[in-house]
Formats: C-alpha cells, sequence, structure tokens
C-alpha cells in the first residue's frame, strides 16, 4: 500500500501520479526477484523500485508477503513486512474475549505531518522497517495509509473486531 504525500500539491505536482508508476515498478521488481529469493526483501524491492521513478513526488510504504511456502495446514506461517512513514499495519489474534492486538507499526515521522518518505527526490529508504510475524489461521492483519490510523484509535479497531 502507498500513500502519496499531498505536500507536492503547493508545487502543482500530484504525487498520485508519480505513486501510480512507483506501484508499476514494485509489480515488476517483485515478480523478477521472486524466482531468486537469496536476492529479494521487501526491503530490496522497494529499494529497487524507487531507482526507477521518472515522475516527482513521493510517498509513504507498507508492504507485506506471506511466506512463499505458505500453508495453512502448517501450524504457522511468516508474515514478512516493510514499512515505511506513517502507513502502517496491526496484527490482531481472535480468542474467546473478543480480538487480542499482537503488534502494531509506530510512525516513522521527521516531525508532525512530514513522514519519512520516497520519491525520485529521496535517498533509498534506509530507513524502512522490516519485520517478521508468525501467524495462525485466524489472525487478522489490518494495513491502511494515516487515512485512518489518524482517525481511529487501535480501541477503535479492536471494537470492530470484537463484534
Amino acid at each position: 500500500m502507498l500513500d502519496g504525500v499531498g505536500g507536492w500539491d503547493k508545487k502543482g505536482i500530484c504525487s498520485g501520479v508519480m505513486t501510480k508508476e512507483l506501484i508499476g515498478h514494485l509489480k515488476h521488481v517483485y515478480a523478477t526477484w521472486k524466482i531468486d529469493e537469496r536476492r529479494r526483501s521487501l526491503h530490496s524491492v522497494l529499494d529497487q523500485a524507487v531507482t526507477y521513478i521518472k515522475n516527482k513526488g513521493s510517498t509513504t510504504a507498507v508492504m507485506a508477503e506471506l511466506d512463499h511456502t505458505f500453508d495453512w495446514n502448517d501450524e504457522e506461517v511468516t508474515l514478512r513486512t516493510c514499512n515505511l512513514g506513517d502507513s502502517g499495519y496491526m496484527i490482531f489474534r481472535p480468542h474467546e474475549k473478543g480480538c487480542r492486538m499482537l503488534f502494531q507499526t509506530t510512525s516513522q515521522q521527521h516531525y508532525f505531518n512530514c513522514p519519512y518518505q520516497v520519491g525520485n527526490h529521496s535517498k533509498l529508504p534506509t530507513k524502512a522497517d522490516s519485520l517478521e510475524h508468525q501467524l495462525l489461521e485466524k489472525d487478522i492483519v489490518v494495513m491502511a495509509s494515516d487515512g485512518v490510523w489518524d482517525n481511529l484509535y487501535s480501541t477503535h479497531i479492536k471494537a470492530c473486531l470484537d463484534e
């Protein structure tokens, strides 16, 4: 998930154009590197895709993949993530009294309303967090941009899942 940084509007640039371009590059790099897992991590896919950007703009990013050997017959599967900026994700595990939050990303910002970001004007996303989580079959992953995180507390999201 990418979320173009709106501050570019003041310069007459729609960061959505760059964001759509980056999505295409991410798809291409991921598909190309999928065959050689020794080279591939989501962080390295993001690093490489950013180098191809031609349009102006910038974006935050949150990416995730399930282990390529994904099989719910196994007790656990691995979720690999890469997160940069104020987009992010939460992981919940259902239990008899509702859901329990297992993990929540931390917003990465230089200062208020200026998240870490990537774009053709930026350095590579070296500050992106790359993590792994062990998931069970009924675990719930909620991924969103700051449009959600700025308006809903984790308790609100948990309450929706508990219903």
